[in-house]
């Protein structure tokens, strides 16, 4: 994690860093629309977000955006699955991805 303190403010900055310790579970019903937004804190706000669409650990999507939510219109069943978001800010990048699982309700 990368951090920083003005002494002349006390003011700390800080690379984004996940709010969650846990995947965040996401229901999804196919052919509706879907939203996962990105959990992270940070100081300054974030300016760009990555996320990544993977499945059994291989990355198949990769998305920059500057909003720190990713729609998914019409969620296919091969939108089903493990997502992650990093932030960045003026400080960095996230270290570790935030998680989130993509499901259909009751599984």
């Amino acid at each position: 994690m990368v951090f920083f303190c003005s002494p002349k403010d006390y003011v700390c900055s800080d690379a984004p860093v996940c709010a969650t310790p846990s995947v965040l579970e996401v229901a999804a019903t196919l052919g509706h629309n879907a939203t996962l937004v990105c959990p992270f804190s940070a100081n300054p706000a974030v300016l760009a977000v990555r996320w990544v669409q993977v499945t059994n650990s291989t990355p198949l999507q990769q998305t920059f955006s500057y909003v720190p939510h990713l729609a998914i219109k019409k969620v296919r069943r091969q939108d089903l699955g493990r997502y992650e978001c990093w932030g960045r800010n003026a400080v960095g990048e996230q270290a570790q991805p935030c998680k989130i699982d993509l499901v259909a309700p009751g599984n």
